[in-house]
C-alpha cells in the first residue's frame, strides 16, 4: 500500500468544481446527450495535443483516439452493468487500452483524492472512472487518499486514538471511520479539483 502524505499550506483554497473538467463535461455530452466522441471537448483536446506534441498518452492519430473512445464506452458499459470495481479486482478483466501507466502499482491507479483542512475530498486523479460513476449516479465508490491536510490528519489521529468523540465527524466522514480500514468509500455528492 502506498502511504498518503501530510501537507499544510493553501493548496486546498483555490478550487474548481469537478463538473467543470473537460473529461466530465465530455462524458456527460456523450453518455447523457448522445453526442459523438469527435464532437466532445475531450476529443478535441486530445487531437490538438497530438497535433502539437506528436502523441497523447501513447495515441498518435485519430484512429488511436477512436480506439480509446471505444475503450471508454466499454468501461462505461462494464461499470453500468457490474458496478464500480477497484483496480485490484479489475486486474483480470482490465480494459488494456485505458491503462496508460501499465507499470504503476494498482493502488496508484484508483480514483485519488486529497483531504482538505475541513475534510472535503478533493479530486486529483481518475477522471474517467469518477466521471462515469457520477453520470451513473452511483451512491459511493472506493477512493485512494493521496494527501491529507496536516490539521485534518491531527483530527483523524485523535479520532483513531479515541480522544476525539465528536460523533458527527466520525459517523459522517469516510476517512474518520476506523471500521473502514484501508478502503475509503465516499459518497458522490460534490467534488472539487486541486
Amino acid at each position: 500500500m502506498i502511504p498518503s502524505v501530510v501537507v499544510g499550506g493553501n493548496w486546498d483554497r483555490e478550487l474548481r468544481a469537478f463538473q467543470d473538467d473537460v473529461v466530465f463535461r465530455s462524458f456527460e455530452k456523450r453518455f447523457n446527450e448522445g453526442v459523438g466522441w469527435n464532437q466532445t471537448p475531450y476529443y478535441s483536446r486530445m487531437k490538438e495535443w497530438i497535433a502539437k506534441y506528436g502523441s497523447y498518452k501513447g495515441m498518435t492519430d485519430t484512429t488511436d483516439l477512436d480506439r480509446c473512445c471505444s475503450q471508454i464506452e466499454k468501461l462505461y458499459t462494464m461499470i453500468k452493468r457490474d458496478g464500480y470495481t477497484t483496480q485490484r479486482r479489475l486486474s483480470k478483466r482490465k480494459i488494456q487500452g485505458l491503462d496508460y501507466e501499465p507499470y504503476f502499482p494498482l493502488e496508484q491507479k484508483q480514483i485519488t483524492v486529497y483531504v482538505a483542512r475541513d475534510g472535503e475530498l478533493l479530486w486529483c486523479a481518475g477522471a474517467h472512472r469518477l466521471s462515469i460513476a457520477k453520470i451513473l449516479e452511483l451512491e459511493s465508490i472506493p477512493v485512494r487518499i493521496r494527501v491529507r491536510y496536516e490539521k485534518w490528519k491531527e483530527l483523524r489521529d485523535r479520532v483513531y486514538e479515541g480522544s476525539e468523540q465528536d460523533e458527527i465527524w466520525t459517523k459522517n466522514h469516510p476517512d474518520l471511520d476506523p471500521r473502514s480500514g484501508k478502503a475509503v468509500h465516499t459518497h458522490l455528492t460534490k467534488f472539487h479539483m486541486v
